[in-house]
């Protein structure tokens, strides 16, 4: 059984308890049962997704990880960000903190804006890096960046960050209109980063997301989404990719 927010949560905004009620009525009423894989990320559940991501099985994460330790510096100096937005940062921040130590090695004054749907990952993300990081400014934002991305009006250039795969589980249509909404609220000199995979053998998937340990079983069944080769790109608010950061598997 998924585990995600009762749909009367008062930690969820009102939108978004609408939200969970039309896909719990319009998913779980479909011959083939599906929830959004959003619906799995409480607090239990970005839990378990932490757990999930430190699996030998689990490739994304490390991927990605191994990306930012070698890149960060070199994405820094190619967007000059003042601000950091990322979009379902979830509980633990190790990513964040890769990127968030590139760019105050650049200049002071940096802010960091978590946007993710549970305000208990939120709340302890931001606690851990207030008291890591004594100056930053961070500004925890509650919502769903699927169905209603507003970008906060903060200093820039902004670099939005949507890293560990997210966008795949994101259906074709739903990505062209997420990156649409995303390109018109981008300013002149701010960034995406955009953490992606290519197309990879079914039994790498699976290993990746149903573990024998039984990890990833206990967070319920997620649609896995559309991995492959591990990148990072980086594009101006024009869309064009101004330049790709990879490491080999």
């Amino acid at each position: 059984m998924p585990v995600f927010p009762n749909a009367t949560s008062p930690s969820l905004p009102a939108p978004m308890r609408a939200e969970l009620r039309r896909d719990v009525l319009r998913g779980l009423g479909s011959p083939q049962k599906w929830l959004p894989p959003k619906w799995l990320y409480d607090a239990h559940g970005s839990e378990l997704f932490e757990q999930i991501t430190e699996l030998p099985e689990y490739y994304p994460n490390r991927a990605e990880r191994e990306i930012l330790v070698a890149r960060s510096s070199e994405i820094a100096a190619a967007t000059g960000a003042r601000t950091l937005v990322e979009l379902g940062s979830g509980a633990s921040g190790e990513k964040s903190r890769l990127l968030l130590d590139a760019l105050r090695t650049r200049q002071s004054g940096i802010a960091y804006v978590p946007v993710d749907v549970s305000s208990s990952a939120l709340s302890q993300a931001a606690d851990a890096l207030r008291a890591e990081y004594p100056g930053l400014t961070v500004a925890p934002v509650v919502g769903d960046f699927t169905a209603d991305l507003e970008l906060p009006p903060v200093d820039g250039p902004r670099l939005v960050a949507f890293l560990g795969g997210t966008f795949g589980n994101l259906l074709p249509a739903e990505r062209a209109v997420f990156l649409r909404t995303l390109r018109a609220q981008l300013a002149p000199g701010d960034g995406l980063l955009l953490g992606c995979d290519l197309v990879k053998d079914p039994a790498v998937i699976r290993a990746a997301y149903d573990d024998p340990t039984g990890v990833a079983s206990s967070r319920g069944e997620s649609h896995p989404p559309a991995l492959s080769e591990p990148c990072l790109i980086v594009s101006d608010h024009t869309a064009p990719i101004v330049q790709s950061f990879a490491v080999t598997a």
